[in-house]
């Protein structure tokens, strides 16, 4: 749809991914060349006043105009004051049928016009980008909230299985070295983990970073014996399956 110079909105409840999907528009179209900025939009009117105060708001819009994609994240959120409409104004103006806009927005598309409030200028802003805009609406629950879910019932599933909640979330490689320190039997040393690593090309000095790295985590703890360091899990393998569920 940039390509094509197409607008998007992303309506829906708080809560439900309307940020990250633009994000994730936003960040495919970064990585095809494309110029793109993500906006808050009420700190992008706040900007824009200060900019007029300063004499370089010409400069700004000029910037907002030439970029390939512009991502008006929040939209309504609060109320826009007289300045404030008169700047969407002008954006939406330079960036009609030229550029992509994104808007996400919590209100419905159609409840804009009290949004942007005075009706001449709502209905110029809204008939440029309402008629051939790509619509998406997300329903559901709270993302956030089902996150926070279940990050209390990996908790208490970590208590129940001897988990301390000091221990981080693992990488996937940092994993793979926690994975062969079980296959060896432990308190296992650097080179019998290594020799486990040895056939996927880990590097000996390679190996002991990241059981550094297991150790600072809480995931590894590191003995002495005479003269050899001995590592051992502080968990167990059926109670990291566990957490990562």
């Amino acid at each position: 749809f940039v390509r094509e110079r197409k607008d998007m909105f992303i309506t829906g409840s708080a809560g439900t991914g309307k940020s990250y999907l633009a994000t994730a528009f936003g960040f495919q179209a970064c990585q095809k060349g494309y110029k793109v900025l993500y906006a808050n939009t009420s700190r992008l009117m706040g900007m824009l006043k200060v900019a007029k105060a300063k004499g370089t708001i010409l400069q700004e819009l000029k910037k907002i105009e030439r970029l390939d994609m512009l991502i008006l994240d929040d939209f309504g959120i609060q109320p826009f004051d007289s300045q404030g409409r008169m700047n969407l104004m002008d954006i939406i103006e330079d960036r009609h049928g030229k550029k992509s806009t994104v808007i996400t927005s919590q209100v419905p598309v159609r409840d804009w016009y009290d949004v942007i409030g005075e009706k001449t200028i709502a209905d110029a802003v809204l008939d440029r980008i309402v008629h051939q805009a790509i619509r998406i609406e997300l329903f559901g629950e709270s993302l956030r909230k089902c996150k926070s879910k279940k990050d209390a019932e990996r908790r208490e599933n970590s208590r129940m299985y001897g988990i301390p909640d000091s221990v981080k979330p693992l990488s996937a490689a940092e994993e793979q070295v926690l994975l062969a320190l079980w296959d060896c039997k432990p308190p296992a040393s650097r080179r019998d983990i290594g020799a486990r690593l040895a056939a996927k090309g880990w590097a000996a000095a390679t190996v002991l970073n990241f059981l550094y790295r297991l150790e600072e985590k809480g995931w590894v703890i590191c003995t002495k014996e005479q003269n050899r360091n001995l590592y051992s899990p502080t968990v167990t393998r059926r109670a990291y399956g566990v957490f990562t569920m």
